[in-house]
């Protein structure tokens, strides 16, 4: 006996691999498998709900020049995580020469290190 099976598998937009698709556009849905992520996409990493948002070149190219508004808070949250990451490059900085100040009125040894 023959029976027939219909069977939905999704597979990527770019390229067109069954090997399983990773991201979406978040902008036009466009389904992408790793390798095409890394080369026709961006990916966007949130830090506290742990979310990636991936956004294809040519969505990226036409948000530049249109308002689209998940680009524009991506955008804000980027620069924010680069602040913050400056910030906590220049506190660690400060501390460790707080630190060495320290070491050296107490007559204890400098350390070479860098914090978290």
């Amino acid at each position: 006996m023959k029976k027939k099976i219909e069977v939905e598998i999704e597979v990527c937009d770019v390229c067109g691999t069954e090997e399983g698709v990773w991201e979406t556009c978040g902008v036009c849905q466009k389904a992408m498998c790793g390798t095409c992520v890394e080369e026709h996409a961006l990916e966007y990493s949130t830090m506290y709900n742990m979310n990636i948002v991936c956004i294809c070149n040519e969505c990226e190219e036409k948000a530049k020049t249109e308002t689209n508004p998940l680009y524009v808070l991506l955008q804000k949250l980027v620069e924010k995580q680069t602040a913050y990451k400056n910030w906590i490059e220049a506190f660690n900085a400060e501390v460790i020469e707080l630190e060495n100040e320290i070491a050296k009125m107490t007559g204890k040894e400098e350390k070479d290190f860098e914090l978290l």
